[in-house]
């Protein structure tokens, strides 16, 4: 699964095409009029199908190992289906993110849940009442364009604006 978030206006080198993306270097390139041009850039997201999978059925199906975990809803208590979950993630990752750190200095994001979803959290088979609750994404990575399978490869080879060199692997998402 792939996002894309809009980044504006960037400069890029012409001669190169290498994208300016530090404040610092783009004075020094304008010192020396360096030739250079305005594009429109994008940051890419990469959540792997098969993380998205384990997510949905952990918490929309609710076949999870674990003897506690927390199911996504709608407000009027049925499930989301895998497009609207899917919606929903997209959604989450063009969010933007509040970072937290635990008490072990882990950093990791919060995104609200939208309007329309709520949890219900499950304890040894005991659900609670439905409740507010956030996505929780751990610390983001990059990946390199190879490592992406190929059908996302050519959707982002594909694209009319720039990419931002680097693509933001976000591994983990669960709901709290």
């Amino acid at each position: 699964m792939l996002a894309f978030k809009d980044m504006g206006k960037q400069f890029k080198i012409v001669q190169t095409g290498q994208l300016i993306l530090d404040g610092r270097v783009l004075k020094q390139l304008k010192k020396k009029d360096v030739p250079m041009i305005k594009v429109e850039v994008e940051q890419a997201i990469y959540y792997s199908s098969t993380e998205f999978v384990a997510f949905y059925e952990k918490h929309i199906k609710g076949k999870a190992d674990a003897p506690e975990y927390t199911l996504l809803v709608k407000t009027d208590g049925t499930v989301p289906s895998p497009q609207e979950c899917q919606d929903l993630i997209t959604f989450v990752l063009l969010s933007p993110w509040q970072s937290k750190t635990n008490r072990l200095g882990y950093t990791y994001y919060e995104i609200p849940l939208p309007t329309g979803f709520l949890v219900v959290k499950i304890k040894n088979k005991t659900r609670s009442n439905m409740m507010n609750g956030v996505f929780r994404i751990d610390k983001p990575t990059t990946i390199s364009l190879n490592k992406i399978p190929a059908a996302e490869r050519a959707i982002l080879e594909s694209r009319n604006k720039e990419l931002h060199p680097a693509i933001i692997y976000v591994e983990h998402i669960i709901v709290a």
